[in-house]
């Protein structure tokens, strides 16, 4: 996953599961960079130095996971899914949880334009028959006034060339 598309998505996703997201970095080799914040409604952990994002998962995961609050943890890290099923989390592939973030997004740009095109039908008295006959009109009406309009141009253009032939001729 890349940057911001990442936090998006997961924003998304956690937006149509209602759930919280984490997504933990492995930072061990950077000094002092241990932090956490929160982006676009998803927690972003930097692990601290000389700690691997694994055992930061597995301590959480122990510390989380209980009756009322189930842990999912995506990970391709095989030794690391075992480990986790072990604390009792439910676990994914990375590229599992890729196809659900990619499905939310699809998801949510449906529902999107869904509500798009019920806002416009919200404020209209018309059945969608009526609504489909009136835009039949609409484009054909468009169509023959367009085929009218280029008729009465060429009309007028005859018309001014002849009159205008018609004025030589008589102020000759």
């Amino acid at each position: 996953m890349q940057g911001i598309y990442s936090s998006n998505a997961a924003r998304i996703f956690r937006s149509l599961k209602n759930i919280e997201v984490w997504i933990v970095l492995d930072a061990q080799f950077v000094p002092g960079i241990t932090q956490s914040f929160d982006e676009a409604e998803v927690k972003v952990i930097f692990t601290s130095e000389g700690e691997t994002a694994d055992s930061y998962i597995e301590r959480t995961v122990s510390e989380m996971n209980t009756r009322l609050i189930q842990v999912s943890v995506a990970t391709s890290d095989l030794a690391e899914q075992w480990l986790i099923f072990q604390k009792g989390a439910l676990r994914k592939s990375a590229r599992d949880f890729y196809k659900e973030l990619e499905s939310s997004r699809d998801k949510q740009t449906e529902m999107a334009r869904t509500f798009h095109h019920k806002g416009s039908a919200r404020r209209n008295p018309w059945s969608d028959a009526q609504m489909a006959l009136l835009n039949h009109l609409r484009f054909s009406f468009g169509e023959a006034v367009q085929k009218e309009n280029s008729e009465l141009a060429h009309f007028k253009y005859v018309t001014s060339h002849f009159l205008h032939k018609l004025w030589c001729v008589i102020s000759y």
